[in-house]
């Protein structure tokens, strides 16, 4: 029997995993995928590229929770790269371009408030983007290649003991005894006195108390977000690690290739023009991406509360909620995985 049963591979799951087995916990990764290490095809952990930015929204507002994320980030990919692992993740700093004179004021005040930002006027901002109000910069914000940091998170957690299963879909669970029984599709069974639900946006196992009714999962708010991939029209007019850049899309660029992701519309929506839709928004902040041709296309389905937190509570006696990361689990993931860990500890 395990001691805990984390289902779901994303970069939730991944994350709760590893922060359980740094500290000495059987865990067991159940992933109904058979892809690679587990990472939830179809779901926000699938997209290619994460944007490592807590101040968010159009006053560029930053809770606590995404700062202290950032940080725990940081300090993962500091531990992952001492276990000789690359999560792929860089400390750009990150761009947020004003679309006002009204909204460049609002910066402007908050970046003299904040030591983690800082004021660009027009002239100061880099030339390969657009800014005819001016930007903020968030100084310690940054990005990560998504299949790179899943990929060390799952080396890492495997390195610590722990046991991932891909192609293991969880059917339903139900108490027995002291433990809860997980059926797989498979007809196996996994043991766990303790089970984390990492399922994302995806409809979570069925689940049977040993006495009682199992409270209602919560009913988050699905919404479908994309990215595409641009290759460089010009490999010289490429600039070497630029800063990404935030707003109503986001682009990211490793010189010879750029990403543009953004979208907030329903799960069963589908957009034959999305590349096109993303490659003009994101043009109005890089004109170089005017005549960039798209090489591919990801989408991925994202859960949220109405307040837009992450969910992280117990359902029934010793089973999580791990999730409703809104699009932020690269960022958050991390630290929330770590209060959860002293939680249960």
């Amino acid at each position: 029997m395990h001691d805990v049963a984390i289902v779901g591979a994303g970069v939730a799951g991944l994350s709760m995993a590893r922060a359980l087995a740094r500290v000495g916990w059987d865990v067991v990764v159940l992933e109904r995928s058979a892809d690679g290490d587990g990472c939830s095809c179809g779901g926000a952990s699938s997209l290619p590229v994460a944007l490592l930015n807590p101040w968010r929204g159009r006053k560029g507002d930053a809770h606590p929770d995404d700062l202290a994320g950032l940080k725990a980030v940081w300090r993962w990919a500091d531990e992952l790269q001492r276990e000789g692992l690359s999560g792929q993740a860089h400390r750009s700093g990150v761009l947020r371009v004003a679309t006002s004179e009204r909204q460049a004021r609002t910066w402007r005040e908050r970046a003299g408030q904040a030591d983690s930002l800082a004021w660009l006027d027009r002239d100061e901002v880099p030339g390969y983007v657009s800014a005819p109000f001016g930007a903020v910069r968030v100084i310690d914000g940054g990005w990560l290649r998504a299949p790179a940091w899943l990929s060390a998170l799952a080396e890492s957690t495997r390195a610590h003991g722990a046991t991932l299963r891909s192609g293991a879909e969880v059917q339903r669970i139900a108490r027995s005894g002291d433990a809860w029984r997980l059926a797989l599709r498979s007809g196996e069974d996994a043991l766990a006195r303790i089970v984390v639900l990492a399922v994302g946006a995806d409809e979570p196992p069925g689940l049977d108390g040993a006495r009682g009714a199992i409270p209602p999962w919560p009913d988050w708010v699905r919404t479908r977000g994309e990215s595409v991939e641009f290759q460089a029209t010009d490999s010289e007019t490429g600039v070497d690690m630029p800063m990404p850049v935030a707003g109503a899309v986001y682009v990211v660029s490793d010189g010879t290739r750029s990403w543009v992701g953004g979208g907030h519309r329903p799960p069963e929506s589908h957009d034959a023009s999305v590349a096109e839709t993303l490659r003009a928004s994101a043009a109005w902040v890089r004109p170089d991406l005017a005549d960039a041709s798209p090489a591919a296309v990801w989408c991925g389905v994202r859960a949220k509360r109405e307040d837009a937190r992450p969910e992280v509570r117990e359902l029934t006696e010793g089973v999580w909620i791990f999730g409703a990361f809104a699009g932020r689990g690269f960022l958050c993931a991390a630290d929330q995985a770590e209060r959860l860990t002293r939680r249960l500890s």
